[in-house]
C-alpha cells in the first residue's frame, strides 16, 4: 500500500474519540516545509515482528466503548489493507492516565522521527529554555589605516540557525551584519587568515547508523560546531522564460560547489525525471534527467563537504561583496583557536533552544536535533559527540522516566537510524512525564498545532515520523476540557 493510506490509517484511528466522524481530514506525512521534500527515506529493510494480533481495550473504557473501538481500528485496518503489518496504539486521558485503548503497547517499534520527542524533552529538562547557541566573531592582531594585521576567527557552540529561515529566507544575513559591524569598527581589509574554530564538537560528522547512500540528500546533513544554512546549499531548477532552455540557480550564490547539469525540458512528461546527487568526499554535485513543466520550478537541497570550510568560504565571499577583502587563508581548525595576541569580539549572533526545539519537532530536521544533542554534550562535558549525548539521554530516561537501558534502543536523535527502537508505552510514557512538568507548554508548542473538526473544535499536537516501512504520530490532543495523549506506531506496511 502507499504511505498516504498508510499515514491515514494512523490518523483514522482517533476516530474512536469521536463516534459520529465518517471523514478524517488531516494526513501526517513527516514533510519539511522548509527543504520541501519527503524525509528520512532509506532502503533498509524492517525487521520488527509482526504483533498485530494483540489488542487490549481498556477496562477503563464501557463494554459499548470497547467494542466500537476494538470493531473501528479492524474495519480500518481491513480496509487499507494492513493486516500484515505490525500496529502498536495507546491512548490515555491526562492527568488521570487511565487508558483508553491500547495495541501491541509493549512491542518494540520502529519510530523514525518520533524519537525527537526523547531527544528534544531531554534537552529542554536538562538545558532548560534559556540556553542560548551563540556564534562570535573576533580579531586578533593590530589595525592600521583600516587594514588588519591579524586574524579573524569564528567560534561557535553548534547553533544550526545561521541561515534564512529567520532571516527572510537570505541565507548569508548574518554574514552581511558581521561585514558591516566589521566595518563599523574601522577594517576594510584583512592581511591575515579567516579561522574557523570547529572545536565545540568532534569531527564524526555522520551518525554511523545514518543510511551511507543517502547522504546527499538534506535529511542527512552533516553535523558540525560551525555551520551554515543547514550544511546544504539549495538548488532551484527551471525553464527560461525567454529561451526555454534548462537552468539552474544555487543559494547561497557560491563557488564552493561544482554542478554538473544535463537537463533537458520534456514537454509530453506529467511528472519530473530528475536525479539530484552528489560525489561523495567533494563538493560536485551532478543534476540530470528531463523535466516536466507542469512541475517546474523545483527546489532540492544537497549537503556539503566539510561543513567548516563551506561557512568560511560563503563568509569569505560576502565580505567580498561588502568590500572587505581576506587575504590570507581559510583555516578549519579542530582544536581551540590561540590567538597571538588579546582577541577582540566584533560581535555575537545568539539564538535560543526554543526556536531551535521547534523546527526540530515541526519541520522534523534531523541536522538540528543532531546539532542539539551535541551541544548539550559540549555544554557539560567541553567536546559534543554523539556516544555522550546518547549517554545523556538514556540517564534522564532512566533517571526521570525509569526506562530500564535494555527495553529500548537508541542510536541517534533524530531518528533517521533504523536501529532505535521504543515501545508506545514508553512514548506515552514520556508524553505523561512532559505533561506534568514545567516546561511542559514550551514542549508541547514546539509539536505541530492542528484544530480538528469534529463535533467539536479539537486542539492537537503532533510529532510526525517516517523512515520505509516505519509510520509514526504521537501528541496531545485537548477536547471539551479533556486532555489525551496519545501514540500510534505502523511497521511493515
Amino acid at each position: 500500500m502507499k504511505v498516504p493510506l498508510a499515514c491515514l490509517i494512523i490518523t483514522f484511528s482517533l476516530a474512536f474519540f469521536f463516534p459520529a466522524t465518517q471523514v478524517f481530514p488531516f494526513s501526517p506525512s513527516d514533510i519539511d516545509p522548509v527543504r520541501g521534500r519527503s524525509s528520512q527515506r532509506d532502503d533498509h529493510t524492517n525487521d520488527t515482528q509482526n504483533t498485530n494480533s494483540k489488542e487490549h481495550p481498556s477496562k477503563d473504557v464501557s463494554s459499548d466503548a470497547k467494542s466500537n473501538v476494538s470493531n473501528g481500528v479492524d474495519t480500518l485496518i481491513r480496509k487499507y489493507e494492513l493486516e500484515k503489518s505490525n500496529i502498536a496504539i495507546k491512548v490515555i486521558t491526562l492527568p488521570s492516565n487511565k487508558t483508553v485503548y491500547e495495541r501491541n503497547a509493549d512491542a518494540q517499534m520502529v519510530i523514525a522521527s518520533n524519537t525527537k520527542l526523547f531527544s528534544t524533552a531531554a534537552a529542554l529538562c536538562k538545558l532548560g529554555p534559556d540556553f542560548k547557541f551563540t556564534t562570535s566573531i573576533s580579531y586578533d592582531g593590530a589595525v592600521v589605516s583600516n587594514t588588519l594585521q591579524g586574524n579573524l576567527a569564528v567560534w561557535s557552540n553548534g547553533d544550526p540557525n545561521i541561515s534564512g529561515r529567520f532571516y527572510n529566507n537570505n541565507p548569508t544575513a548574518v554574514f552581511e551584519d558581521w561585514a558591516d559591524k566589521l566595518t563599523q569598527s574601522g577594517i576594510k581589509e584583512v592581511k591575515g587568515n579567516l579561522v574557523i574554530d570547529q572545536s565545540a564538537f568532534d569531527r564524526e560528522c555522520i551518525p554511523p547508523a545514518w543510511p551511507q547512500d543517502q547522504l546527499s540528500y538534506w535529511y542527512c546533513a552533516p553535523i558540525s560546531a560551525v555551520s551554515f544554512n543547514d550544511n546544504c546549499v539549495d538548488i532551484t531548477v527551471f525553464s527560461d522564460p525567454k529561451t526555454g532552455r534548462m537552468r539552474y540557480v544555487i543559494s547561497p550564490a557560491t563557488k564552493y560547489v561544482n554542478v554538473s547539469f544535463k537537463v533537458k525540458l520534456d514537454k509530453k512528461l506529467s511528472a519530473n525525471q530528475l536525479k539530484f546527487s552528489r560525489v561523495m568526499g567533494t563538493n560536485r554535485i551532478n543534476i540530470s534527467g528531463k523535466a516536466s513543466p507542469k512541475e517546474l520550478p523545483i527546489k532540492e537541497s544537497i549537503t556539503v563537504e566539510n561543513p567548516g570550510l563551506f561557512f568560511g568560504t560563503v563568509l569569505r565571499e560576502t565580505f567580498a561583496r561588502k568590500g572587505i577583502a581576506i587575504s590570507g587563508e581559510i583555516m578549519v581548525i579542530d582544536e581551540p583557536y590561540k590567538p597571538s595576541g588579546k582577541p577582540v569580539k566584533i560581535t555575537e549572533t545568539s539564538t535560543g533552544l526554543v526556536q531551535t526545539m521547534n523546527v526540530v519537532n515541526k519541520r522534523s530536521q534531523n541536522f538540528y536535533a543532531e546539532q542539539i544533542l551535541k551541544a548539550m554534550v559540549h555544554h557539560y562535558q567541553g567536546k559534543g559527540n554523539l556516544a555522550e549525548g546518547l549517554k545523556i539521554i538514556r540517564e534522564f530516561l532512566a533517571q526521570e522516566l525509569g526506562f530500564a537501558q535494555n527495553s529500548y534502543i537508541i542510536s541517534d536523535a533524530s531518528g533517521l537510524a533504523r536501529q532505535n527502537r521504543f515501545t508506545v508505552n514508553q512514548i506515552i510514557d514520556l508524553l505523561k512525564y512532559m505533561h506534568g512538568h514545567k516546561h511542559f507548554t514550551i514542549f508541547r508548542d514546539s509539536l505541530n498545532y492542528e484544530r480538528w473538526n469534529f463535533s467539536n473544535m479539537e486542539s492537537v499536537w503532533t510529532k510526525t515520523g517516517y523512515i520505509k516501512n516505519a509510520l509514526a504520530l504521537s501528541g496531545y490532543i485537548s477536547q471539551n476540557g479533556n486532555d489525551y495523549a496519545f501514540s500510534f506506531i505502523i511497521n511493515n506496511f
